[in-house]
């Protein structure tokens, strides 16, 4: 059975990741700092092994594999469709969480958050 999809929708600054890396008991998620910090949508999925990389897709659907620590630099990118962050975490085996840009920040993240719902 494919796990059930959650998605934390809300407006830009509202704590969105912040209440993803409480979920997943650690600091994953990039949480703000005043500006809207997520302009793409960041899926949080189950691994069997832990993987310290992720990976995204570009629009072109070239594939990369980054570490997870890194993800800070991608997740602000516009050209960026989708995140795909594979988790060794119990919670992910029933549950796949997906971050959402804000709305209310900017057109293009009402936009890319519209898309994902």
């Amino acid at each position: 059975m494919k796990p059930f999809r959650i998605g934390i929708i809300g407006e830009f600054q509202s704590g969105k990741s912040l209440l993803i890396n409480c979920l997943l008991q650690r600091a994953v998620a990039t949480v703000g700092k005043g500006v809207a910090t997520t302009h793409t949508v960041v899926c949080y999925r189950f691994a069997e092994k832990q993987d310290e990389h992720f990976v995204y897709c570009k629009v072109n659907g070239e594939v990369y594999n980054e570490a997870i620590d890194d993800i800070h630099k991608h997740d602000t990118d516009t050209d960026i469709e989708v995140i795909d962050v594979f988790l060794n975490c119990s919670l992910l085996k029933d549950y796949e969480l997906i971050d959402m840009p804000g709305f209310g920040a900017n057109a293009a993240n009402n936009s890319a958050a519209r898309r994902a719902l």
